[in-house]
């Protein structure tokens, strides 16, 4: 439990307990008074932040007006969504939207809203990739506002159709690439999945009303796109994807270019053929198993035995398989002029899998530090872990190969479920070097580190901190790294341990200063900014912090004498992590 939240253990938070050891350092009367400073100067951070999201903030309710960038910058970002998000999630039919987008351009008439707000929402996920900083992150946060204000509309039976649908899910895609609640859109799925069945999309075509080919695989592929934001955001939020393999029969797309689809004679490409609908038939053909996974990790009646672990990353690893086959067959049958798969979509389709077999293995990593009955999952989440982390070596990405270059941003710089799962796998290898040492010392290892895990110690910090620097405003990340890594290095300089509880708060001290004048800077930008755009800032919510909060308890909880401020996160009353808890620390 978190905040009033219960979190399932796919939660990239489950790995917060491995470090419960490094919070007891903090007790005694100097340490609860330095821990009280810290507090006080992440509470002003906190107030910087409110602030800045208020400076960019449409007012609310704030309608999407027809004001945009030039057109140059809006082919750009229409493009940036274009290669990203839509080359692996359909959502549009692109020469449809083209058409469209097109004629908001030559018409002088005002664009309805049916253009105006999905055709905003796709800019706003192309700005996270159309530069490094993200330049244009306060202009694509008043983009989704004002995308929600209209989803918010009182015409409840004109929001049931596909247009809505459709806007709803780039909504959602939006605010995961922003930063916008992003660990909770979970909750606008529920909404988004029961409006589409209501409409009949869990249902394929073939057994509905004669539709054509272009509606009938458009509804495939909305239902198809549903159906992974429903395990994407279950994953990310440690929820129950309340779904089941039972409650839809609506086939996977068909293997169709786009513009197949304006012939109602078209014939489906063969398998091996790479289509612009192949992407989304092979993240459908891995859904059965992901979804068992989530369910297995988050429903309350999920069997999480260790021999179903092992037998799900069985079936996991034979979908990997069949994946690898087919990706060897478009290659061998590409023509000149035939389309093939670029380094963002394979390289998105190789994390999706590591993403959920590490999901898979981390409830036994705990035990699998002290209990050599699971050395298998320890070595699976430790090389996991560290391909993952080497997502963030924005280096390894080839100048050339501007397809890579995007995932790399998108993935390990922006927020949203590849950003979550770079967050669990740093976590599981600073464990891994904590747990090396404490071996190393006990006389159990005589090799005190694993090579391979040096570049996480030297650079989680700095890469958290650059997300700050790119405009994210919630400090919590990049001060837990600062802590876990500052011991680490401490420890491994032979700090003793009366000595460690000064070396880690003065590391803390000199994270939080850089924060705040980090965030001062950019409350002052962002009301430069806000004044020059003449429009008034949003009212500060109370809540608009939606982070974890490391220092301030839920207030469901009593305060007892000598409650440590910081501590109390790992109090078993109050944060239950996954079942490894009470072997790992009995």
């Amino acid at each position: 439990m978190h905040k009033r939240r219960l979190f399932g253990q796919s939660h990239w938070g489950s790995c917060l307990v491995l470090f419960r050891d490094l919070f007891e350092i903090f007790e005694g009367q100097d340490s609860l008074e330095t821990a009280s400073t810290i507090s006080a100067d992440i509470i002003k951070c906190k107030e910087y932040a409110r602030t800045i999201k208020a400076n960019q903030a449409a007012p609310w309710p704030s309608l999407p007006t027809p004001e945009v960038p030039s057109r140059d910058v809006c082919d750009k970002l229409i493009d940036c969504y274009l290669r990203t998000t839509e080359s692996v999630y359909r959502v549009i039919h692109i020469p449809s939207f083209m058409k469209d987008y097109t004629a908001f351009w030559e018409s002088k008439a005002e664009p309805g809203m049916n253009t105006l707000v999905p055709l905003k929402l796709m800019m706003a996920i192309g700005a996270t990739v159309f530069d490094r900083n993200f330049s244009l992150r306060s202009t694509a946060v008043r983009w989704i506002h004002q995308a929600e204000a209209w989803l918010c509309r009182p015409d409840y039976k004109a929001r049931i159709n596909l247009g809505t649908i459709q806007c709803q899910i780039l909504l959602t895609f939006a605010r995961e690439a922003v930063g916008l609640a992003w660990s909770h859109t979970w909750l606008s799925i529920g909404d988004l999945l029961r409006t589409a069945i209501y409409m009949g999309l869990h249902r394929d075509p073939s057994r509905m009303p004669r539709r054509t080919l272009l509606a009938s695989e458009l509804r495939r592929r909305i239902w198809n796109t549903i159906l992974e934001l429903v395990v994407r955001t279950s994953v990310t939020a440690g929820g129950p994807p309340l779904l089941s393999l039972d409650d839809f029969d609506t086939l996977p797309p068909g293997n169709f270019n786009d513009d197949q689809l304006m012939d109602d004679d078209s014939q489906s490409k063969p398998e091996e053929e790479f289509t612009q609908s192949s992407i989304s038939r092979m993240m459908r053909s891995t859904f059965s198993t992901r979804l068992t996974i989530t369910k297995s990790l988050n429903d309350l009646g999920g069997k999480n035995t260790y021999t179903n672990t092992l037998h799900l990353e069985n079936e996991l690893r034979s979908a990997q398989k069949a994946m690898r086959h087919m990706i060897q067959s478009w290659k061998s049958s590409k023509t000149p002029s035939s389309l093939s798969a670029s380094s963002f979509q394979l390289s998105y389709l190789d994390m999706v899998f590591r993403r959920f077999l590490l999901s898979l293995h981390v409830p036994w990593f705990g035990p699998s530090l002290q209990d050599p009955t699971y050395a298998y999952t320890r070595r699976i989440a430790v090389e996991t872990s560290i391909a993952l982390w080497r997502i963030t070596d924005e280096g390894g990405a080839s100048s050339t190969d501007a397809s890579y270059t995007d995932f790399v941003i998108m993935s390990a710089y922006r927020t949203g479920f590849l950003h979550a799962a770079i967050i669990q796998a740093s976590h599981i290898q600073l464990a891994e070097i904590s747990s090396q040492l404490r071996e190393h010392d006990e006389g159990i290892l005589w090799t005190p580190i694993n090579s391979d895990l040096l570049p996480v110690l030297e650079g989680a910090s700095e890469w958290t901190f650059q997300i700050l620097r790119d405009g994210e405003t919630n400090i919590k990340g990049y001060l837990v790294m600062v802590l876990v890594t500052s011991q680490i290095k401490a420890a491994l300089e032979g700090t003793t341990a009366d000595e460690m509880p000064h070396v880690v708060a003065r590391a803390i001290i000199e994270a939080k200063d850089k924060c705040a004048s980090l965030l001062e800077g950019e409350v002052m930008r962002s009301r430069t900014e806000r004044m020059l755009s003449e429009t008034p800032p949003a009212a500060p919510a109370e809540t608009c912090l939606e982070d974890w909060d490391l220092t301030i308890p839920d207030t469901d909880f009593s305060i007892t004498p000598g409650f440590d401020p910081v501590a109390w996160i790992f109090d078993g009353s109050i944060l239950q992590g996954p079942q490894f808890c009470s072997t790992l620390y009995q």
